[in-house]
């Protein structure tokens, strides 16, 4: 997570979980300032907000964190904020949480629980009280305008501080108050102090923890390209996509052999890049002040071959004019005839290999398209033979019944006639007799 006023801390402390049993504080904001450990204050990873591993643990005695006087901690007229998450290992009694007074009645802060309310303390008065914390609750104090409030857990405590003071620069001390006693006993962690920012002015969720450490989160590296195929050179304009703001690009292709920066602008946010024939694999690194990252997309451009050139037209003529051979691209196919008589006119015309397998393979296709065609003819002229020979062989058949038929018709006549032949001579005889 990022901070958008990370710009305005000027102390942020007990925030980047170092080990257990360290003693030497840290503060991370830009202005870096040094922290001096009084007494035995320890990292100690015994009890820690959520998510921290470590905390300031102080004994109550002398252990306190301090910070020498700085303009930073001179709120002036302005906004500010002050957070911290307490534990209590004793809590009764006063205990100081954090001290800026060099003198009791000062015009600075002093945070500070009696062992039953929290006070936020300023010219020697309590300007606003509530139940103390417990249990790494994150407190906030926050000036907005001329109005100061204070937050336990994200909900208001006391009443609005009608605060027109004019905080000048101070000292900070973190656990301990500027006189001896009210030590505070028990554990602090992630202290944070904005200028000139008012975080909280209505009830809240409190932030999660650890406090960010940039005003930006890391970028996240996206992109797309277009076109993604062609014919080498092929020339890709990339788009970058990448999100948290980056501000400066990387970008790298790899056919194989290596990553090499882009040839062209490998710098620029949306560069346009020529790829040779392969196929290539491109990345995009994007970095901002709070890191880098990378996206790589693998085989992501396919640059081809460009076509052979088309072949110079033949020198052959025929003899009796000047129509060059045939090239090998005429679109109307040719008949065996026209072949066979431009092989008798002019013979075979070398041709480079790459024509010739291009020629070959266009007139293999041709010839598969013939013989297909010519099967398909066949098939209808047999099936037309077939059903002639079918009709002509019933013709033939009918013919053959008929002329049957008249044959026994004239037996079966003849044959009667000669036995009305017979009857009449029998008579004939039985009238002689």
């Amino acid at each position: 997570m990022a901070d958008p006023f990370f710009a305005s801390v000027v102390l942020l402390a007990v925030n980047d979980n170092a080990a257990d049993g360290t003693t030497t504080f840290v503060d991370q904001s830009t202005s870096a300032k040094t922290i001096t450990t009084n007494g035995g204050a320890v990292y100690d990873d015994a009890q820690a907000p959520t998510g921290m591993t470590t905390s300031c643990l102080l004994d109550g005695s002398g252990d306190s964190l301090s910070l020498a006087s700085s303009a930073d901690f001179g709120y002036g007229t302005g906004d500010f904020t002050i957070e911290w998450f307490p534990k209590y290992n004793v809590a009764t009694g006063n205990k100081v949480h954090i001290e800026q007074r060099a003198l009791d009645n000062d015009v600075r802060p002093l945070i500070f629980s009696d062992g039953t309310n929290i006070l936020y303390f300023v010219s020697g008065a309590a300007r606003i009280t509530g139940a103390q914390p417990a249990n790494f609750q994150h407190m906030a104090i926050c000036r907005s305008g001329t109005t100061t409030k204070m937050f336990k857990a994200g909900t208001q405590l006391g009443s609005d501080y009608s605060d027109s003071n004019n905080y000048p620069s101070s000292i900070l001390k973190i656990g301990a108050s500027k006189d001896a006693g009210a030590d505070f006993n028990g554990w602090i962690g992630n202290v944070r102090i904005t200028k000139g920012v008012a975080r909280y002015t209505a009830d809240f969720t409190p932030p999660s923890l650890p406090f960010p450490i940039t005003a930006v989160d890391p970028p996240v590296a996206a992109f797309s390209g277009t076109p993604l195929s062609g014919t080498a050179p092929l020339t890709v304009t990339f788009t970058d996509a990448s999100t948290n703001t980056p501000t400066s690009w990387l970008w790298e292709k790899n056919d194989g052999s290596g990553w090499v920066n882009f040839d062209g602008t490998p710098t620029a946010q949306n560069p346009s890049e020529d790829f040779a024939v392969g196929t290539w694999s491109v990345r995009l690194t994007a970095t901002n002040a709070a890191g880098s990252d990378a996206e790589t997309k693998t085989d992501y451009i396919t640059a081809d071959a460009p076509p052979p050139p088309p072949a110079d037209e033949p020198t052959g003529q025929r003899p009796s004019g000047g129509k060059p051979a045939y090239s090998g691209y005429e679109t109307r196919k040719k008949t065996k005839e026209e072949i066979r008589r431009e092989r008798e006119d002019y013979g075979i015309i070398p041709r480079a290999a790459e024509i010739i397998e291009a020629v070959a393979e266009r007139q293999a296709a041709d010839y598969r398209q013939d013989e297909q065609q010519r099967l398909e003819e066949l098939t209808r002229e047999l099936e037309l033979e077939r059903l002639e020979f079918q009709s002509r062989y019933l013709e033939r058949l009918n013919e053959r019944r008929a002329a049957l038929i008249i044959q026994e018709t004239a037996r079966l006549i003849q044959l009667k006639l000669k036995q009305e032949e017979e009857e009449l001579m029998l008579l004939m005889m039985a009238a002689v007799i």
